[in-house]
């Protein structure tokens, strides 16, 4: 992956820990091959961390593109994304929760006003609510089991929402006095999820914060709950009744499925889920049975791997094949590692700038001279230097760094004892050194690990099968933390989009959430894409982007409108191809009225020019206001006609057509006004001012009542606010 991932920094941290423990999770029970510890590393390390309302402007393929995250309330760190280009904003929001949660707040969309585009997806358009009584509902069924002698399981994913389910539980241990009963986090990352958390207090809840200011306790430093890593840790716990969150939360790998074969049989026990089932996932499979009476129930056939390493025979038979793979590649070997066992002359190789590589890491620069290995921190060779930084380095490779001398003799003795020692069975060569007649000393080396080139001892995958009969109850607690399909409409026909696009969900959701949509939002066009279908996010209308000299803006009539800077140019564009790139000018316009008059020659008389004037003048008083100019005495009447006829333009209106703001400006200019029937009633019913809109979705306001100064005094106040 060469692009960069734009991500908030607990997503970032939460990430990582999250393909850590599955990698971790899937490589104990099986012969992953997927991806590795170091393709992870490698795709974080692509990540950029940004914050809340954060603008990043893209470079490359991507300039002109700004992206913001705004929160989106599901999770830490979880992120709503604004992308901006020239004049449309396009929203991407999935998964996002309006509900105030213990360490979250709820989302800010409906901050975002009126984007071009809005994505959305469709899969929880008939979600309903959450219980306000689920957390009392779960305590109850924990505590009912685990005073009966039973134990809780509850699969979750390493990182993410088991945060909101931590803090529930954390809190009623404490208020409820349950010390007795075991509250255990069972994941390979327990432990830097919890350190992550708790370094991450200015991305949750206000109150959060708060209570960290005011009595200096961190939410996430949990008195009753015990952190482990493996199954081995777990079964050393204390005997008694335990509450378990364990990986994963669909029961296909991790600790918790081995938890489930064991406790699944047994009724006094209680299996929790709080995720999304997703199908073809034994929790689904689970969650289907326990809708079945007890005696209609068949067994589920499950598989359970475990890593173990070689002994005796097995352990033997492999040393032999890989000494005699490793003898087989001595002869095509020249490198310097298999030389100087046989070489007991120093070698020197001096350190020139041109022979040095250098790789760079995540955490440190690796120097490699002559076969030998250096981590420099902030040390880095300059490409275009004179000399090497350490122009002295000498490499003894027949002497350790702490002094001991390495003979050829020492490994041929350990070799052939390897090979002729084959009826001994159950010990590890490497566990028993003493044996051989020879103590542990610094950079002693055995022929099973450093020389033959491995780093751990061999092991193999042993696979069982059980038939599971599930016994244990099941309950099902929503902590998804994302919002019900209610409040995802009220909230979509709030932002009154332009556009909507409906991804992921079923077809019967999809068309569901579409029909709502198409009656709230009737000026919107609502877009359901099928798979691999693909849709124009872009403009209907062509833009152009121009740069204006200062010369020209220092002519220009500026306003402040909603925090920008607005003004009124009129031009044609002269677009020039010639010479490389092309080049824009702008030129003043003239209206086609103007060139026809040119061209015909029309050259009207006064007394008429005064008569159009004055009855267009009359007309103004009614639908717009006068802009015509001053004329000298002396002007002829060609003058005036075409200088009637370069003002004559339609108002442009900008900004939130809003009565509200209508009436705030109104106030402000000593007019009253109250709304009634819809409408804005100013000073004792004398002026009526309505919005009015077309069918393509233009909005105007429309002013009712007789011409008197209180008319033409609120005309000149709301074209003030809006026009330009």
């Amino acid at each position: 992956m060469r692009c960069k991932v734009y991500a908030t920094l607990p997503v970032h941290k939460m990430g990582l820990m999250f393909m850590y423990d599955h990698f971790l999770s899937r490589n104990a029970n099986e012969d992953f091959g997927v991806f590795t510890l170091d393709d992870i590393d490698t795709a974080f390390s692509a990540f950029v961390p940004v914050r809340y309302a954060q603008r990043s402007a893209l470079v490359g393929h991507g300039a002109g593109i700004t992206i913001t995250p705004y929160a989106a309330g599901h999770m830490l760190g979880g992120a709503l994304w604004k992308v901006h280009k020239e004049t449309d904003d396009v929203v991407y929001a999935v998964n996002f929760n309006h509900r105030r949660e213990k360490h979250l707040n709820g989302t800010v969309l409906e901050s975002i006003k009126r984007p071009a585009v809005l994505i959305t997806d469709a899969s929880n358009a008939r979600r309903l609510p959450p219980s306000k009584t689920r957390e009392n509902d779960l305590i109850e069924a924990i505590l009912r089991t685990v005073r009966q002698d039973g134990n809780v399981l509850i699969p979750i994913d390493p990182a993410g929402r088991v945060l909101e389910l931590l803090l529930v539980l954390e809190e009623r241990w404490s208020q409820k006095q349950l010390a007795a009963y075991q509250l255990v986090l069972l994941t390979k990352v327990a432990y830097n999820t919890l350190e992550f958390a708790r370094s991450h207090l200015e991305w949750m809840g206000e109150h959060v914060g708060q209570y960290f200011d005011r009595e200096r306790h961190n939410a996430f430093n949990t008195r009753h709950l015990k952190l482990c890593h493996s199954i081995d840790e777990f079964r050393a716990l204390p005997p008694g009744p335990k509450v378990v969150l364990a990986s994963f939360g669909s029961l296909d790998a991790g600790a918790s499925r081995h938890i489930f074969v064991e406790w699944a049989p047994d009724p006094r026990n209680l299996i929790v889920f709080t995720d999304s089932l997703q199908p073809g996932s034994l929790s689904r499979e689970v969650y289907r049975l326990s809708q079945l009476p007890p005696g209609a129930r068949l067994p589920l056939r499950i598989s359970l791997s475990q890593r173990l390493k070689l002994v005796g025979d097995e352990l033997l038979e492999w040393q032999g094949k890989e000494m005699s793979r490793s003898q087989a590649l001595v002869p095509i070997k020249s490198s310097t590692k298999y030389r100087v066992l046989r070489e007991p002359k120093p070698v020197i190789e001096s350190c020139k700038p041109n022979l040095d590589t250098q790789c760079t890491t995540m955490h440190s620069r690796v120097s490699h001279r002559g076969g030998r290995c250096y981590v420099l921190d902030g040390i880095n060779q300059i490409n275009n230097a004179n000399v090497a930084i350490f122009d002295d380095e000498s490499w003894y490779p027949n002497v350790l760094d702490f002094g001991e001398t390495i003979t050829s003799k020492t490994f041929e003795g350990y070799v052939q004892f390897g090979l002729q020692n084959d009826h001994r069975s159950g010990d590890n060569i490497e566990d028993k050194p003493g044996e051989f007649g020879h103590t542990s000393a610094p950079g002693r080396v055995y022929p099973d690990t450093q020389f033959m080139g491995l780093e751990e001892s061999p092991t193999k995958i042993l696979t069982e099968m059980h038939d599971v009969y599930l016994r244990a109850a099941v309950h099902i607690c929503d902590f998804q933390g994302i919002s019900d399909g209610h409040s995802i409409q009220t909230i979509l026909t709030h932002l009154e989009p332009r556009r909507v696009i409906l991804v992921r969900g079923n077809p019967s959701d999809t068309d569901f959430l579409r029909m709502q949509l198409q009656k709230s939002l009737s000026r919107a066009e609502i877009h359901a894409p099928k798979q691999s279908q693909m849709v124009e996010c872009i403009s209907e209308n062509t833009t152009y982007r121009l740069e204006l000299s200062q010369e020209l803006l220092s002519h220009t009539y500026m306003r402040d409108v909603a925090g920008y800077q607005v003004g009124w140019v009129e031009g044609n564009v002269l677009i020039s191809g010639e010479g490389g790139d092309p080049a824009a000018t702008l030129i003043p316009a003239k209206s086609e009225m103007i060139c026809e008059a040119q061209r015909t020659g029309l050259q009207p008389n006064t007394g008429a020019s005064q008569t159009s004037t004055r009855e267009t003048r009359t007309q103004d008083a009614r639908v717009g206001l006068d802009f015509s100019r001053e004329i000298d005495e002396q002007s002829t009447a060609s003058e005036l006609f075409l200088n009637e006829l370069v003002v004559k333009r339609p108002a442009a209106l900008v900004g939130s057509l809003k009565l509200s703001d209508s009436r705030l400006a109104l106030a402000a200019a000593g007019c009253a006004a109250e709304f009634r029937g819809g409408a804005l009633m100013c000073t004792g019913d004398k002026v009526c001012v309505r919005k009015t809109g077309n069918v393509m979705g233009a909005e105007n306001l429309l002013l009712e009542g007789n011409l008197c100064d209180t008319f033409f005094s609120v005309r000149s106040t709301l074209y003030h606010h809006h026009q330009v």
